[in-house]
């Protein structure tokens, strides 16, 4: 029979040291922050070069909207994608995204950046900074 003991900060088992294990749901939650004024739920962990929150599960980085959306709703189905509905990418809050197809997706941030030049152009501010 294998002994185990318990040790602050580590398991140790057969004489081996690992950090200790964290249940998936308990890390994920940890890393978010909830923003008031937008509703938002903003993702405080590691992020891809993109800017989209990710996390580290079974062996892989996956994104974190789409860990969070998957827990309190339903798994996207294959072939979809998740549309941040907020417009921002460190926002996990699942009520703030929707299940899009890709092209759907690409045609809202490219809507969503010609309004955002729009704007711009209105207030006489540069349109290529206002993306």
């Amino acid at each position: 029979m294998t002994e185990k003991k318990t040790v602050p900060g580590y398991n140790i088992v057969n004489g081996k040291k690992g950090c200790q294990s964290i249940p998936f749901t308990e890390r994920l939650i940890s890393k978010i922050i909830r923003c008031k004024g937008t509703g938002c739920w903003i993702w405080q962990g590691a992020s891809t070069t993109l800017g989209y929150g990710q996390i580290w599960k079974k062996g892989k980085n996956i994104l974190a909207h789409r860990a969070v959306f998957e827990m309190f709703k339903y798994a996207v189905p294959k072939g979809f994608e998740l549309d941040h509905l907020c417009r921002n990418k460190s926002c996990v809050n699942p009520q703030h995204l929707e299940v899009v197809t890709h092209s759907e997706n690409l045609l809202r941030a490219m809507r969503h950046k010609k309004a955002r030049a729009a704007i711009a152009k209105a207030r006489g501010e540069n349109a290529e900074l206002a993306v």
